[in-house]
């Protein structure tokens, strides 16, 4: 069957009864429970208005509740420590609190120590820990639910490798595996005392060495691209996609562009203030970032002469960005009228 529900929907998780689903949307961190029977919408898990990209989300063995990860966009902050902050949410599913949630900043949770990209989650068998693990910091955080489940403790903490984008824990609570989409692997962490168990790889890396290194650099939150580890190019343009926000920008509200066709549309940025990719330095070192940069020396102005070719990351990155492809419209497929 088909069952039209909901908007850019994302993550997906069945019931242990099968009765019913839960579906994330991803540009508005919206969760929906929805019967396996018809496809009717049984709940509506109302978000506020700064989450957004809501991706996986798990069911707790006890059926009662749901955790979640998503970001929350603060739109009217333009410095990087300000405007995305790393979000778990846990929705009500039975008892006198159904149908509402709680919201559980990440960024705080270990003191000093930021997370960036939260991007999937998942919980032991025994209900009472939670995986959660960070794209933008390759880390992963170990947390005690509390008794009332709403609230979060941190345990530990575990170094994963390049953009980590699944978790899910053993059958037995014994592990923990970890998808690191940059390394193309899958490994296996023990939930005891947190040493590697093994690894496998997935598959061999499709991408020349130039744009596996430009995709790395626009999905880390780390050194040299920031500072503080709040944020990455990818926060914003996920997969080369739009966030679907208007931030609050230095020259006015600007919209989220996604970098199909990028390398045939430049200038850049709605306000054409860069006329290459290699520009976006200024980006990385200013207030968005606060990274070191990958250039080395004086920084020219965006507009002035090309920096093009004085940088082998800055140069990958350009790369990566400018390969994001684009589909013909479907009206085009046998070719456009001289009109069109």
């Amino acid at each position: 069957k088909t069952w039209q529900v909901g908007s850019m929907l994302r993550g997906l998780a069945i019931s242990p009864d099968q009765k019913f689903l839960l579906t994330t949307e991803y540009l508005t961190s919206k969760v929906l429970q929805i019967s396996t029977t018809d496809g009717t919408v049984r709940q509506t898990f109302e978000p506020a208005s700064t989450d957004n990209l809501a991706r996986q989300i798990v069911i707790a063995p006890s059926a009662d509740r749901a955790w979640f990860t998503h970001i929350r966009s603060r739109v009217t902050a333009a410095h990087g420590n300000g405007s995305i902050f790393p979000y778990v949410s846990v929705a009500r599913l039975t008892g006198p609190d159904a149908g509402t949630r709680i919201r559980v900043p990440l960024d705080t949770i270990r003191g000093t120590r930021v997370t960036a990209n939260p991007w999937d989650c998942d919980i032991t068998p025994d209900g009472r820990t939670l995986c959660v693990a960070f794209a933008g910091t390759n880390d992963m955080y170990l947390l005690n639910i509390t008794d009332n489940h709403s609230e979060l403790d941190f345990k530990a903490a575990l170094q994963l490798g390049n953009n980590p984008r699944a978790v899910r824990c053993s059958p037995d609570g014994a592990a923990v595996l970890v998808c690191n989409a940059l390394d193309f692997n899958v490994v296996a962490f023990s939930l005891q005392d947190g040493r590697e168990l093994g690894r496998v790889a997935v598959t061999k890396c499709p991408l020349a060495e130039q744009l596996l290194l430009g995709k790395k650099l626009f999905y880390t939150a780390l050194p040299p691209m920031t500072s503080r580890g709040w944020i990455s190019c990818s926060s914003c343009h996920p997969d080369g996609d739009a966030d679907g926000r208007t931030w609050q920008q230095p020259e006015g509200l600007r919209n989220t562009q996604p970098m199909n066709g990028l390398a045939s549309t430049h200038p850049l940025h709605w306000s054409a203030d860069r006329d290459e990719v290699h520009d976006f330095e200024h980006t990385i070192r200013g207030k968005l970032m606060q990274g070191r940069g990958l250039l080395q020396g004086t920084l020219p102005e965006a507009l002035a002469e090309p920096i093009a070719g004085r940088s082998t990351a800055l140069d990958a990155l350009a790369a990566y960005t400018n390969s994001h492809s684009f589909t013909l419209s479907p009206y085009a497929k046998q070719g456009l009228t001289e009109a069109a």
